[in-house]
């Protein structure tokens, strides 16, 4: 989910709340600065919600309270607009969905392996 986070943000840049008028988020030992949309947390809170879900319903009952408050935590420190963080969740469970279906063909697995192994080296350095 990660990295379709981060194609999105490639191709819709948009600037995060600004800070210098919001104590939460001045009060943040970082201040991000890369792109809003959509918020990379929510994105993955959610798509290892989903899959939890899918695949395990019990512990989906523990799981999907802290992804949500993963994404609320986005919002609370006004580092990410609400559509920022609606967004990630949609993309999440979006994603968290697709591999479940693509999971249930050993064709369609080892093609995501290969392009998971494609795309792997262009999101491994964050510098």
């Amino acid at each position: 989910a990660m990295p379709v986070g981060h194609l999105v943000s490639l191709m819709v840049h948009r600037r995060r709340p600004e800070a210098a008028t919001m104590p939460a988020r001045r009060a943040l030992p970082e201040h991000p600065d890369s792109s809003s949309f959509p918020s990379k947390h929510a994105v993955t809170a959610a798509a290892f919600g989903t899959a939890t879900a899918l695949e395990d319903r019990g512990a989906a009952v523990f799981v999907t309270p802290v992804a949500l408050l993963v994404a609320y935590s986005r919002l609370r420190t006004r580092v990410h607009w609400p559509t920022d963080v609606l967004g990630g969740l949609l993309i999440g469970v979006l994603v968290a969905l697709a591999h479940a279906g693509i999971g249930r063909s050993a064709k369609a697995r080892a093609t995501a392996c290969r392009l998971a192994a494609m795309v792997r080296p262009v999101f491994s350095d964050h510098s």
